[in-house]
């Protein structure tokens, strides 16, 4: 129909469906019905201390589900992504109903909250049944001893008629994204603008790295640090796992190593890997944080006011800022399927193999030398190695002083004893 007018069009639309409709309540339709539930959250707590051990009981008519025996641990955003399956008949169709409960293993389980569904509200709704794919609801859940909602379930329905031959009913894959193993591969290349922390005007700088805390990591030490620029060309490993529950943060931190108290906290950057998983996941292949594939990917993703400075070998500078003072931290990252690690292995540290990106020996370390000026110059920084200097100048002219002392004072007085006797 070539018919400009909207409102005409939403007449007939609705003047179909009562059509429809009409023709629906006066049969009877055998149908099936499916019930994708997804996930819960802020599920009430039915524990003392702790969050709610929820599981899920799903009844439609005489048909029951429950998922005892599944219950989430201390969790009040449980992962459920479950399918029920059920039969209806139309008009007159049961509600479907989903109570939340709290697992008790002594004292009987306690009913978080529940919400019920109208299927013939659905199937009977015009405009939810033109919808091809079915909307996800956030339903509320609610004890009767409350008004306050006790938590969300999201979930979705399917209804198709038992009878429909030119359609197969679409049975959607909701089994939540395998957790897989792999590799981090950050190699951490130099710094700029590190402060000095110990009174010498240096500080003994290493960098420690983690995703989760209980896997902290560290470099080697760049001892005497007395410019800024600390070199380490130092590659840290780490296995982790994705998806996972807490997002993925990279955290690297600047340490100054003291040997007989606590070392000092320097600075810290952060970099946020969700993205690069993303992709790392989607592909199953190993990616590099690079200029092209940053600018093409994963920039506009990037969190607001992260900006990434890249070199043309792929490392790239991260920078915090402590005092006024910009720091900058210079690294490589490559993030590994499991399966690529075992072809490709590289070393920790500056092990073999070394490669991808190959690692040379820090500069700007500590030279053993039988020149005591040079070594000094290397153990202290250079202004306090002027005060130094300064300070030793001023002790050898005192010493001059003390050593000249009695000969100044022998020929003065010998002066006063000749003019005393009129020798002079």
């Amino acid at each position: 129909m070539n018919i400009d007018e909207p409102d005409l069009l939403e007449f007939f639309k609705d003047a179909s469906y009562d059509e429809v409709i009409k023709k629906q309540l006066l049969s009877k339709t055998q149908c099936k019905i499916e019930l994708y539930v997804l996930e819960g959250f802020d599920l009430a707590s039915r524990d003392i201390g702790s969050f709610s051990d929820p599981y899920l009981f799903i009844r439609c008519g005489n048909r029951e589900f429950s998922e005892r025996d599944n219950y989430q641990l201390d969790e009040a955003n449980p992962k459920f992504y479950k399918l029920f399956e059920f039969t209806g008949e139309f008009p007159g169709a049961p509600m479907i109903e989903i109570e939340a409960y709290d697992y008790d293993d002594l004292f009987g389980d306690d009913l978080i909250g529940k919400t019920s569904i109208d299927l013939d509200d659905r199937f009977f709704n015009g405009d939810w049944q033109a919808i091809e794919e079915k909307p996800i609801e956030e339903r509320q859940i609610y004890h009767e001893s409350t008004s306050l909602s006790q938590g969300v379930i999201t979930c979705w329905l399917e209804i198709e008629p038992s009878n429909k031959q030119n359609k197969q009913q679409k049975v959607w894959d909701i089994a939540p994204e395998p957790v897989k193993e792999y590799q981090i591969r950050l190699s951490v290349m130099d710094t700029v603008n590190v402060p000095c922390e110990d009174f010498e005007g240096v500080s003994d700088v290493f960098i420690r790295s983690y995703v989760d805390d209980d896997d902290k990591k560290d470099t080697d030490t760049h001892f005497r640090c007395s410019n800024g620029k600390a070199s380490f060309n130092y590659r840290v490993l780490f296995d982790v796992k994705s998806p996972r529950e807490n997002p993925l943060l990279l955290v690297m931190q600047a340490w100054d190593f003291d040997l007989f108290k606590s070392n000092d906290y320097i600075c810290e950057w952060t970099l946020d890997l969700d993205e690069i998983f993303k992709n790392v996941r989607l592909t199953q292949q190993q990616v590099i944080l690079s200029k092209q594939y940053y600018n093409a990917f994963l920039k506009k993703k990037m969190p607001p006011g992260t900006t990434l400075e890249f070199r043309e070998d792929d490392s790239f500078i991260l920078t915090t800022y402590k005092d006024g003072k910009d720091i900058k931290l210079r690294i490589d990252l490559r993030i590994v399927p499991v399966a690529m690690v075992k072809t490709k292995p590289v070393g920790p540290g500056r092990e073999n193999p070394n490669m991808e990106p190959y690692l040379p020996p820090p500069i700007g370390r500590i030279q053993f030398s039988l020149n005591p000026c040079k070594m000094l110059s290397q153990l202290v920084g250079p202004e306090f190695l002027a005060k130094l200097y300064g300070i030793l100048c001023v002790l050898i002219c005192c010493a001059l002083c003390c050593f000249m002392l009695p000969m100044l004072i022998s020929n003065f007085t010998s002066t006063i004893a000749m003019k005393m006797f009129g020798i002079m």
